[in-house]
């Protein structure tokens, strides 16, 4: 798997859900607003931190988050 693109629908990635796509170069996130990550799926709003439209916008940060940088955060948008 060398690229992939996160859907519209997708609301949420489970933790390490990517962390073994050492070969992931490039993700494409159709909608980048809101997303944020935490330790758990149940983290309080307040224990989330956002992740930058910016840094989803570039397809080779949002690959290198996804697979080893946040890959043990539980990912939502909302």
């Amino acid at each position: 798997l060398t690229s992939v693109t996160i859907g519209n629908n997708v609301s949420n990635i489970n933790i390490s859900a990517f962390a073994q796509c050492t070969a992931l170069e490039n993700v494409t996130f159709v909608n980048k607003t809101s997303w944020a990550h935490a330790g758990t799926a149940n983290a309080a709003s307040h224990s989330k931190t956002a992740i930058s439209e910016e840094d989803l916008a570039n397809t080779q940060t949002a690959a290198t988050y996804l697979k080893s940088t946040y890959s043990g955060k539980y990912w939502s948008r909302g």
